[in-house]
Parts: C-alpha cells; structure tokens; sequence
C-alpha cells in the first residue's frame, strides 16, 4: 500500500502551560505531515555473511576490522558517484529481503491512514480535556512514526546516496513510540472515573512543572531568574494540593505518592502495567523494552559484539534485517491499536464547531 499524499499542512497551536489553567482547552490540535515523493530505483547490495570468530570476552578484534568497511563504503560512493550501499566486504548489488520491504509498505501505509486521520478532525473545538490531549498525543506518534520512515532503510519516504542500516537509531524511536503510545492509552483511551483521569492528569501536570523548574535552575543562563522560579514552584505546590485532594491519589502507596508529589513518576503505576491493559503481552514487554532500552543508553550489549555478529557498522546484515523487522513489526501493532482508540474517541467530534486548517 502507497503512502497517501496530502495536499495541505496544518500547523500545530502554540499551548500555554497546561496545569496553570482550570478550563478545558479550546481546540483540538492535530498535524499532517508531508510525504517526500517517491525516490528512485536503488541499486542494492548483496548480502555476504562473515564467519566472525568467536562471542568470547577475550577476543578483541582490531578497530580496522570493525570500521574499516563503513569508511571503504563512503570513500568508494566519493568516488564512483552513483546511489549504491556496499556491504561489509564486497560492492556486489543485493535484492532488498522481501519480508523487511513488506513490513515497511505496511507500515508507511498504515502511518499514512494515521496522519490523514489526525488531519481529519483538525481544528474542531474539543468538548473535554481528553479529546485536546489524545489529539496532541496522537499527533506526536504519528511524527515520531514518520521519523521511524524516514530513518529505515529502502524507505520511499526519503532521498539518500545509500542505505544505511542502523538498529540503534530505529530502536531509539520505536521505544519512543511506545512510550507514546502507552501514555495516549493511559490518559485518552483508556476507560476511567473522573477522579482517576484528574488523579493522572494533575500528576502529569505537576511532573511537568517540577521538570521545567529543574531544568531552569541546572541552566546557568536562567538559574538566576528567581521571579520565574518562583512561579513555578507556587504552580507545584497548587498541583501538589490538587493531588491531596483525589481520592485516588490518597489509594496510592506511600512511597508512590512520594515519587509522584518529588517529580520523579509521572503515571500512577508502572508502564508494564499500563501495557498489559493496552494489550501488549508482558512478556513480550520486558523483552523488547530491555532490547530498546540497551541501545538508547548506549549499554555494553549494544556494542560488544558488534564485530562477531556483523551489526552496528551501518551496513545491511542478515541480523540488521532482522532487527529492523522486528521493529517495524512491532511499531505497526501500536499504531493500529492507537488509531482504533482515536477514531473512538473522536467519532462526534465533528459536531463541534471547527476552525479552517491552515496550510
């Protein structure tokens, strides 16, 4: 399935700090976002699996071995001059896998429904809190899903002189997409009272504020604005106080009242929680939650064998497939379930009066 292409591009409201107003907010925001025109034909590379020795501790190949390929690729599209991707050992031209192009169609197919869906119902007036934040929050997964697009390889969504196959980078979004998704469930999807909804509400607000306050008094630049700090610590002790008086909140353990009213938690319960109730297995959680979160901070696994598994080098691998695979897979389950809950919850939306959207 082809991308839809969209004709026009709304622009995105300023917001002003949420936890500081009472009301509801008055429009729904939601974006659009361009599709680049399909790129050409590619000449692909063929892949050519190494017999690496060894996954021992104490084989340490030479930094040539690992890094010279990656420089031989660039220096030789420098001089040749035409669209290829080498892979780690010869510049022979490979057959893109058919089971990676398939999930990526899927995928850009499914993101494009996404991003006409939210553009659908742009600009009306949002009848509660819910409907402005699951617009917001289902915006942003739509453009960290574009960026996931952008980034895999052979995509139709961007222009580049080669392949690049990086795990890293598209394990890097799709747990930030997860975690979108995850607080879209939580806060607009899922099914709650109205002291639990203001209970998460209020919780984000005040981690929210307690994150700006932090981040104001680590800047050397803004440290020094006490009237500003001020503000905000009067606004977190309001938030604190609203907190207090949920009976939800006071159902809450001790030690997580703590965490949440210090800043340090923002949802009421932990995401594996909230991702089993969103219908992501807990198994399969943990498993890929710990497989992302490995190449986010950069950990040891994300880079120790790189030289015996042919990985991380930018070239196209039979595990760099697999990875990207399973990543587009995976991302492509969140975005379904995510669509279904947006089209619920703005399914009268349309009755409300709409402002034009803007290119």
């Amino acid at each position: 399935m082809l991308p839809l292409r969209l004709k026009k591009l709304s622009q995105p409201r300023r917001l002003h700090l949420p936890w500081a107003a009472h009301r509801h907010v008055p429009a729904v925001v939601t974006s659009a976002l361009p599709h680049t025109r399909r790129a050409g034909a590619h000449l692909r590379i063929e892949r050519t699996q190494r017999r690496c020795a060894g996954n021992s501790y104490d084989a340490v190949p030479t930094s040539g071995d690992v890094t010279m390929s990656f420089f031989q690729k660039i220096a030789r599209l420098l001089r040749v001059g035409k669209r290829l991707a080498f892979d780690q050992s010869k510049d022979r031209v490979a057959k893109p896998p058919d089971r990676y192009l398939e999930r990526l169609d899927g995928f850009c197919g499914l993101l494009s429904e996404c991003m006409a869906l939210s553009r659908r119902y742009g600009g009306y007036a949002s009848p509660t809190n819910k409907h402005f934040w699951g617009s917001l929050l289902f915006t942003a997964l739509c453009t960290r899903a574009c960026s996931l697009a952008f980034v895999a390889p052979y995509s139709r969504w961007a222009r580049r002189d080669f392949e690049h196959w990086d795990f890293a980078s598209t394990a890097n979004i799709a747990r930030t997409i997860l975690e979108t998704r995850l607080t879209f469930f939580y806060l607009c999807a899922e099914e709650c009272t109205p002291d639990q909804w203001n209970c998460r509400w209020n919780a984000f607000n005040l981690h929210d504020c307690l994150a700006r306050i932090a981040l104001c008094e680590a800047s050397p630049s803004m440290a020094s604005d006490e009237e500003s700090l001020d503000v905000l610590n009067k606004q977190a002790e309001e938030l604190r106080e609203r907190l207090r008086n949920t009976t939800t909140f006071d159902d809450l353990a001790r030690g997580t009242q703590k965490r949440i009213l210090q800043g340090k938690q923002a949802h009421l319960e932990a995401l594996e929680d909230i991702a089993v109730r969103a219908g992501i297995e807990l198994a399969v959680y943990r498993w890929l939650w710990k497989l992302m979160s490995a190449q986010v901070h950069a950990y040891p696994y994300s880079f120790y064998r790189m030289y015996a598994e042919a990985s991380g080098r930018g070239v196209q691998t039979n595990m760099e497939e697999q990875q990207a695979t399973l990543m587009l897979s995976f991302c492509m389950t969140l975005l379904v379930r995510s669509r279904d809950e947006f089209k619920k919850l703005m399914q009268d939306i349309e009755s409300q009066p709409r402002r034009p959207v803007t290119a």
